[in-house]
């Protein structure tokens, strides 16, 4: 089965107040509540499109297939769309660093951003 995981991705990109977001993001009201909210039928290509730019990612992010177990499929595509078991949110690392130190994590985690993004 396909699922939207929007609510992972909010709480990935640190997003507190998701309506808001989807709302400076150029979706009305109502539509920023039901994506949120998980309660739509379908999403036009050019929502998709508007959250991809806005999450700063691509549709295969937007979207994961949840296997059945009962039909299992292997060597397929859509198992590239399995999620794995996601890393935990960045902000959960800066709870126990002491303050003096922040400055010299923050650098770290530029330089590897860096680095990434490089690669």
């Amino acid at each position: 089965m396909l699922t939207y995981n929007l609510q992972l991705l909010f709480r990935q990109r640190a997003i507190k107040n998701p309506v808001s977001f989807l709302m400076k993001a150029g979706f009305n009201r109502q539509t920023a509540l039901r994506i949120k909210n998980n309660k739509f039928k379908a999403l036009k290509l050019s929502q998709v499109e508007k959250l991809c730019i806005a999450l700063y990612c691509t549709p295969n992010d937007l979207i994961q297939y949840i296997p059945n177990p009962q039909k299992p499929i292997s060597n397929h595509p859509l198992t590239n769309l399995v999620h794995k078991e996601q890393s935990e949110h960045l902000a959960n690392f800066l709870d126990d660093i002491p303050i003096e130190k922040l400055s010299g994590f923050t650098q770290q985690i530029k330089q590897l951003k860096t680095q990434l993004l490089n690669t």
